[in-house]
């Protein structure tokens, strides 16, 4: 145990033990919110209480969602520290936490299993950028959009016990960007179909009524005029991957469509009664995106 000597209103201090802010705040997991389920009726009632259970498998149906906020556990490992007086006198100021703001990016791999897909594209936010960081990469030398600074709260955190933090990881605008991008994908099938396959797009009618055609009004709507072209290949075939991840897969083949699996990787920010700002380790989890798939009830229950 450290000791160290300080001088405040012409008295010594003596402060026994020094606890390093970030390796004593940690993020533990997203946890479950409460809800019920009726098995015969497929209704989802969520009741607002909060547990210490992990939640497992979180999922965004953007059909339905408009939103997911996570109640992150988090521990307070910090000891409150005494402080003794010069005088004999002795105090113990709080290490408290309070959560403040939350620092974040999101990570996808655009490589493997998954590299016929290539990296996810938000056409709302950039029709040039990917939203998403490969998690082979280093975010400071890529170009993406899928970072962003948020407010952060719950309740102060005391030395030794845990709380949760609320935090809104999806907004709605990324719920209905991500939706944009599903769309695309539809249309982009659509325009191959009618065209007789993807190779042949080169050369088929833009016309409004055409598929192809819906599919250009749907580029110049969304991502803006000029940015992608129902005649290129390339533009036609950077969207139509995504169909597994959404209704018209299941349409096909009867069962369920995937999700597209992004990673929440990021720090939260928390605040002292002294106003020291504490960091705290890193808090990272795998959230799954799609267009009817409903994998998860509980996660009907983030939508806030």
């Amino acid at each position: 145990m450290s000791k160290k000597s300080y001088m405040v209103g012409g008295f010594a201090l003596l402060l026994i033990g020094c606890n390093g802010g970030e390796s004593n705040f940690i993020p533990l997991w997203a946890t479950v919110p409460g809800y019920s389920l009726d098995e015969a009726t497929g209704l989802v009632t969520c009741d607002g209480e909060l547990s210490e259970e992990q939640m497992l498998g979180i999922s965004v149906d953007v059909s339905i969602q408009s939103s997911l906020t996570l109640y992150v556990l988090a521990e307070n490992r910090a000891m409150d520290q005494e402080v003794i007086l010069g005088n004999g006198g002795q105090y113990t100021p709080s290490n408290q936490i309070t959560p403040l703001r939350f620092d974040f990016h999101w990570e996808c791999d655009s490589t493997g299993f998954t590299a016929d897909l290539g990296p996810l594209y938000v056409p709302a936010f950039s029709a040039t950028q990917p939203f998403c960081l490969d998690k082979r990469g280093d975010a400071e030398d890529q170009d993406f959009k899928g970072a962003d600074t948020i407010s952060a709260s719950g309740p102060a955190i005391i030395p030794s016990e845990r709380g949760h933090i609320e935090v809104q990881v999806v907004p709605s605008q990324l719920i209905e960007g991500i939706y944009d991008t599903f769309e695309f994908a539809k249309q982009a099938d659509l325009c191959c179909d009618q065209a007789g396959g993807c190779q042949e797009v080169g050369s088929a009618s833009v016309d409004a009524s055409t598929e192809c055609g819906k599919l250009q009004a749907l580029f110049d709507t969304v991502a803006g005029e000029n940015a992608f072209s129902a005649n290129t290949i390339a533009d036609v075939q950077r969207w139509r991957p995504f169909l597994a991840y959404t209704s018209v897969f299941t349409n096909s083949t009867g069962k369920r469509p995937s999700q597209y699996a992004m990673r929440l990787r990021g720090r939260f920010e928390g605040m002292t009664p002294s106003g020291d700002l504490i960091t705290s380790s890193e808090y990272a989890t795998d959230i799954g995106f799609c267009e009817g798939c409903v994998f998860n009830a509980a996660s009907l229950c983030l939508n806030y």
